[in-house]
Parts: C-alpha cells; sequence; structure tokens
C-alpha cells in the first residue's frame, strides 16, 4: 500500500489549473483556418437538397465539405464501421440522417466567426420520416447483440422461482448519460510534405493514427498523433470520432492548418453516450435467505448505423451462488448516435440493477442486505466450480462494515439522522469489472 490513502501530487496537476496546459484544438499555428460543423435538426430522414452556395460565397469561407463532395475529395470505406468501440459515427456518407445534430455540412474559413456565420446559410430540405427514440416503447423488438455467445442457462429458472417462498420481480430503467468535460471535443491539423500531423483529444493514438493512414492512404509513419493532455475523458474518446478525419480532410484541402472544435450542443451528439438502460430482474429465494433463481435481462439502446453491445449481464451469475441462473442482453435500434463507452461501461448499470433488487428482496425476507450478500457469497466460479485465484471481497465486506459501523444501522427509512438533524441513508452494494488478460511476451 505504497500510494492507497496517500496524497499524491499530479505531474500536470499545475499546468491544468492554471491554464498552462491546451485543449487539442488550442495549438498555436501560423496561417490557422477555423472550421465549424453544421448540423441536422431531424432525426431521422433523408436530405432532399443542400444548397451550400451562399455559404461558398460568403466573406473568408475556404472550403464547404458536405456528402455533396465528399467521395470526390475523400473516398470512404464501403460500409459506415459496425464497430463502435473503434470508431463512431462517419459523417457526409450520404444524404441519410440518422439523428438529430448529424453533421450535413463543414465550413472552413479564415476566422471561427466567419465559418460560423457561413454555415447559418446553408439551406436543406429533408424527407422526414416518423422517429423513435425511447427503448421502452420498442421492447419487443429488441434482440440478442451475440446470438451465438448469449450465456446458457444454469439449472431451471422458471420452475424453481414458481416453486420458491420468496419472490421479486423487478424493472429498473437509466436514462442517458452523457460524458460532458469541460473541454469539448476537437483537434487541430496541418500537412507538410506529405505528412499529417494532428493534435488530438484521444485516449488512443495508435488506434487514431492506423484509422487515419488508412482514410487517407499513406504510411502509417507519415501520420503523428499528439495528445499531450487527454483531460476529462470517460470513454468518451477511445474511438475515432468524426471531427477528426474531417479537421485532418479540411487541412489537406486548404494546405493551410485548421482547427475544429464541437459546440457545446454537438458535445451531445458527437461522440455517445451511456446507453438507455432498461431491466428487469427476478429473484427468488428461501426464507434463510438463499437465492434459488435469478433472471436479469438487459436492453440497451443502439443506433440504425452501428450495434453497441456492451454486455455483462453475465455477471448476475458470478457474483452470487444461485442454482438457476437466467441472463439475457439485447438492444433496440434507436435513432439517437450510437452509445459509447462511459466510467465501467455495462458492468455499473447492470451491476446496480441487480444490487437494488438484493436490497429489495432483502426487505421482505427481513435479513440485514449485508447478511443476506454473505449467505449467497460465491466461494468458488458458481458457473465452472473451479476456485478462485484470489478473491477478498468477504474481507471487503468485513473491514467497510466495521469502518462505517454497519452493526449501528437502523434498516427502518428515515430513521437515521446526523448531529445537524439531516436524513442520512446508509446501504451497501457490489461492484464488478473483468480483469481482462492477454497473451504476453518479452525477448
Amino acid at each position: 500500500m505504497r500510494y492507497i490513502g496517500k496524497e499524491m501530487r499530479r505531474v500536470d496537476g499545475v499546468a491544468k489549473v492554471t491554464g498552462v496546459a491546451r485543449y487539442a484544438a488550442e495549438f498555436p499555428l501560423p496561417d490557422m483556418a477555423f472550421g465549424y460543423l453544421q448540423i441536422s435538426d431531424i432525426a431521422r430522414g433523408k436530405i432532399k437538397s443542400l444548397d451550400v452556395s451562399a455559404a461558398e460565397k460568403s466573406p473568408g469561407v475556404l472550403k464547404v465539405i458536405s456528402h455533396l463532395n465528399l467521395d470526390t475529395l475523400l473516398p470512404q470505406p464501403d460500409e459506415q464501421e459496425k464497430n463502435a468501440d473503434l470508431v463512431g459515427f462517419s459523417a457526409f456518407r450520404s444524404s441519410e440522417i440518422f439523428f438529430s445534430g448529424q453533421p450535413i455540412a463543414l465550413v472552413v474559413a479564415e476566422t471561427f466567426e466567419q465559418a460560423r456565420a457561413a454555415a447559418q446559410l446553408i439551406h436543406a430540405e429533408y424527407e422526414t420520416e416518423k422517429s423513435s427514440t425511447d427503448i421502452r416503447k420498442a421492447l419487443d423488438a429488441a434482440k440478442p447483440t451475440n446470438p451465438d455467445k448469449t450465456s446458457k442457462e444454469r439449472g431451471d429458472f422458471t420452475s424453481a422461482f414458481e416453486r420458491s417462498e420468496v419472490k421479486l420481480e423487478q424493472e429498473y430503467h437509466i436514462p442517458i448519460e452523457h460524458h460532458n468535460p469541460m473541454e469539448p471535443h476537437g483537434a487541430t491539423a496541418f500537412w507538410k510534405d506529405g505528412k499529417l500531423t494532428i493534435f488530438d483529444k484521444t485516449q488512443n493514438v495508435h488506434q487514431l493514427q492506423e484509422y487515419l493512414a488508412g482514410l487517407f492512404k499513406i504510411p502509417k509513419e507519415k501520420v503523428e498523433v499528439t495528445a499531450l493532455f487527454v483531460g476529462g475523458a470517460f470513454g468518451a474518446c477511445l474511438a475515432v470520432h468524426y471531427y477528426t478525419p474531417l479537421v485532418a480532410l479540411a487541412a489537406r484541402e486548404t494546405k493551410r492548418p485548421v482547427k475544429l472544435s464541437y459546440t457545446r450542443r454537438q458535445m451531445f451528439t458527437g461522440h455517445g453516450y451511456r446507453p438507455d438502460t432498461w431491466q428487469k430482474v427476478s429473484l427468488a429465494a428461501s426464507k434463510d435467505g438463499k437465492l434459488t433463481a435469478l433472471s436479469h435481462r438487459v436492453v440497451v439502446n443502439t443506433s440504425r448505423y452501428a450495434d453497441y453491445s456492451e454486455d455483462f449481464a453475465v455477471l448476475a451469475g458470478l457474483i452470487y451462488n444461485c442454482p438457476n441462473v437466467k441472463t439475457l442482453f439485447q438492444n433496440v435500434a434507436t435513432d439517437l448516435q450510437t452509445p459509447a463507452p462511459m466510467r465501467a461501461p455495462g458492468a455499473v448499470s447492470q451491476m446496480f440493477a441487480l444490487e437494488c433488487a438484493m436490497d429489495e428482496i432483502s426487505y421482505q425476507l427481513k435479513i440485514d442486505p449485508l447478511e443476506l450478500r454473505l449467505i449467497n457469497y460465491a466461494e468458488k466460479d458458481p458457473e465452472t466450480g473451479k476456485p478462485y485465484s484470489s478473491k477478498a471481497l468477504r474481507e471487503c465486506y468485513r473491514l467497510g462494515s466495521e469502518k462505517f459501523g454497519w452493526k449501528d444501522r437502523k434498516p427502518e427509512p428515515r430513521s437515521m439522522k446526523d448531529d445537524e438533524g439531516m436524513l442520512v441513508g446508509w446501504g451497501t452494494a457490489t461492484g464488478v469489472w473483468p480483469a481482462m488478460q492477454m497473451k504476453a511476451s518479452a525477448s
């Protein structure tokens, strides 16, 4: 324990709080041009016509890029990237609109103000279709994301649930949550002697380098990605987002450095979010608190152009020693941009529902919530029966309860107050995150 519980000096702390640390779109370069994105105001449909002529003639405008000329400027891969963990939405591929706030044009001008003013002159006419954004109205259309990898049922949940003494069935809904840090997503790019240099707010410089090299058909060594200070990201900067290839293209076409940032409005539609999540948990137990049946169904939203998955429903079969377990993870297409990883993606949302259900059934059983978890503690992997290489969760429960004085907790709602008369609530929950291992070698 060399570091836990001790005050540590942040290497870049002073630079960040004094403003010395620059945002990715703040690097000063000579002869800089500025980009501004114009976005759609419908959620689903097609662009019937896009008139950019007034914008092109506006003072200071250097270039306007849209679906009208993208394929000529930069031919795109045949398909929209399906893996949202690697590549987010690709802008201007077609006239189709998948979500409100989708970019429909990029204006590049001498100043930011000129680019923004010209963008307002772009006129779009749409064929609008009815949109769907609420997964709770489309649960019947939900489908498994990985049918071949869906967890097999352990035991017989249905019959075990029906004959159990104590039962709980509950639904939980967690709305969309946005990662929206102070620094908006943005990048600065320039080309010199066939080499692309880009300053970007990315959590994955190598992935971005490879993607841009492939897109622009240049050697990887001809792409230099600099991410000095990622700042707040929380998973929002893992994938390649559309502003990055666009700013690189704009710099190539204008033969000048270009900077492009999302507006605060675009931060809600430009890079994903923690998905809309609906869950149903069914628990059954004997009167002594031993779980006899557990079912956990998870449904999240995805977009109509990618198949997003963060399947951690399997955790329900691993965390507690229960003989009959059934889990199901599904998604449903909505007219929203694709979700993205956000701070323990999947695991935090799905463990939240399971642990809420455990709390609720503990009250039905009149058993302390912590004691219920200890009654159902898994000493071995319930799925395989194999021993854990290490597991200190029981010790965590013991130490945490001692530190908090759990034995003095009153279970009745609104029964505990602090010295100033403020209500105090104490609860307990277990969280899980996988320890992913890969083959390693050294020479």
